[in-house]
């Protein structure tokens, strides 16, 4: 779940700072390009989501 968090974070941040470079985010508030900060958050969160279905679930010793 921390994991989880910090993609999103992490996604928030750089999409806020790609859309203030790149000046396509029709909808911001103050200087926080919303659009832009919310796709690469959503894309971080799948990123994290298909490291863990295709990560391996238990060590060879069955130990978590």
């Amino acid at each position: 779940m921390l994991l989880v968090f910090a993609a999103a974070a992490l996604g928030a941040w750089a999409g806020d700072a790609a859309g203030g470079r790149l000046g396509l985010d029709p909808l911001r508030i103050g200087d926080f390009n919303v659009i832009a900060a919310s796709i690469v958050a959503w894309a971080g969160i799948a990123f994290v989501l298909v490291l863990s279905i295709l990560g391996p679930t238990k060590l060879d010793d069955g130990r978590l």
